[in-house]
């Protein structure tokens, strides 16, 4: 798995890609959890999310936020992580010129900043948010959002509580032309410990329901 190096607004952002075999390719952005609690690019759920989309075809980048691993400066709570992110999609959609559909992938903290550069970047058409703590930060911007969304919450989440992900969930589907799917995970704590597979399992098969073909 090549590593590269994106430049970003506070240097050079350590990345992993996984370039696609097809000509006009799907194209994907993993996003990590809280470095703060251990979150970096390789956590077991960033990493399966990554092979994931790697699996069924995306061109595939995932990252890690400023001041994690080897990325150059210093972890902002947000808003720097959000601008990671943004020139990361740049730097993805330039060695995919000819991309088919462009999706983000986020875990956790992750989701919270994917779903804010989803707002930011009209050409994103697929949206995975894993374990969004819908109840940790603020995810009441929502605007019409006509986009592909699949949100993965785990039954046993000792983080993320259950009505605020339902409320979340609720207030996403009232939203016009919205296209939202919640999935559980049985017995499964905020980090899927023991149940990886049911995980990738069920983004494979949402991803294949709904992937650009």
């Amino acid at each position: 798995m090549p590593e590269v190096f994106i430049q970003g607004g506070e240097g050079k952002l350590q990345a992993k890609y996984s370039p696609s075999e097809e000509e006009k390719p799907n194209i994907a952005i993993v996003l990590h959890p809280n470095p703060k609690h251990g979150g970096t690019m390789d956590s077991k759920v960033n990493y399966a999310a990554f092979k994931v989309m790697k699996d069924n075809g995306f061109s595939t980048l995932r990252i890690n936020f400023r001041g994690v691993g080897k990325s150059d400066g210093a972890f902002t709570e947000g808003e720097g992580e959000l601008n990671d992110a943004s020139v990361s999609l740049d730097w993805l959609q330039k060695k995919n010129e000819d991309f088919k559909s462009c999706w983000i992938v986020g875990f956790s903290f992750g989701a919270w900043i994917g779903f804010q550069t989803l707002m930011r970047r009209p050409e994103v058409d697929g949206l995975i948010l894993i374990a969004p703590p819908v109840n940790l930060y603020d995810f009441n911007f929502l605007s019409p959002c006509p986009i592909k969304t699949l949100i993965i919450k785990a039954d046993q989440d000792e983080i993320v509580k259950k009505d605020s992900i339902k409320q979340f969930f609720e207030n996403f589907k009232k939203q016009k032309n919205a296209d939202v799917t919640l999935e559980t995970i049985s017995k499964s704590n905020h980090l899927f410990e023991n149940q990886l597979n049911p995980l990738m399992e069920t983004m494979s098969k949402y991803i294949k329901k709904n992937r650009s073909n």
